[in-house]
């Protein structure tokens, strides 16, 4: 998998999310990938000096180290297993876990998805939700789209004791 990591100032009034049509190869042909992108805060606000690990079907691919306020992008191929995991010193590690299965080839082509995930302080309250993966992303059948997992999400929240709940 070639990983593409691209990092640039995003100034708010021309901030524009790429579009599947967007996403193609050096031969123009569109790339059958999911594209994440996204940004990491504290308390809101954008934070820098991070490290990203991407691991594929759990096998470690690629880490890089963010050491700007900047949005970062980066490609997942279909038909794989991702957890991508952001740590910060004194902060608590932030996973999100990628399924990029699609069952009906006709629904192949590029995929966008955007993120923001807040770091919370180590002090915070251990044995909740924050303990979890913030979010498990999948192709959603019912509007052929990546998006995150809503049951996933909601049994994290509403149960953040009982890790049975949050089944993967």
């Amino acid at each position: 998998m070639k990983t593409l990591v691209l990092a640039f100032l995003v100034c708010s009034t021309l901030q524009a999310a790429a579009t599947n049509s967007d996403i193609a190869n050096e031969n123009n042909q569109p790339q059958n990938i999911l594209e994440l992108s996204g940004n990491m805060s504290v308390d809101g606000a954008k934070v820098a000096d991070y490290f990203v690990y991407i691991f594929e079907n759990g096998v470690l691919i690629d880490t890089f180290f963010v050491d700007s306020k900047q949005e970062i992008f980066f490609d997942l191929d279909f038909n794989r297993n991702y957890a991508i995991k952001f740590v910060k010193a004194g902060y608590k590690e932030r996973i999100l876990l990628v399924d990029t299965h699609i069952a009906d080839e006709g629904f192949h082509k590029s995929y966008t998805f955007r993120y923001d995930i807040e770091f919370l302080p180590h002090e915070a309250t251990s044995n909740t939700f924050d303990d979890f993966p913030v979010a498990f992303i999948t192709f959603q059948e019912n509007v052929k789209d990546f998006d995150y997992d809503r049951k996933y999400h909601s049994n994290v929240r509403i149960n953040p004791s009982a890790k049975e709940t949050a089944a993967l």
